[in-house]
């Protein structure tokens, strides 16, 4: 999940800010099945900056990017992901 210019960050890790505040390693993350039946939990781990700019005395990233761990889940035709309150998404 990239959190687009709207994120605050050191060298090595960011959260976001402006509207995506909320998103920041520890948020929940919820999968459900076809079904609505909840598979998987979850959660964030460290916000990454990447497409990273070098200048001579600062950097300058593009995206803070979310990873997390989920399975394993069953085979189904689609999965609908909830990350903190952001709402269903379906994958």
């Amino acid at each position: 999940m990239d959190g687009g210019t709207n994120y605050t960050t050191n060298t090595s890790t960011c959260t976001g800010t402006e509207g995506y505040d909320d998103m920041s390693g520890g948020l929940g993350v919820v999968v459900y099945d076809d079904t609505q039946r909840i598979v998987g939990n979850s959660s964030l781990l460290r916000g990454r900056p990447s497409g990273i700019t070098t200048y001579t005395t600062s950097f300058s990233y593009e995206n803070c990017t979310f990873a997390f761990e989920v399975g394993p889940l069953p085979e189904v035709p689609f999965y609908q992901l909830e990350i903190g309150t952001r709402g269903r998404q379906t994958m």
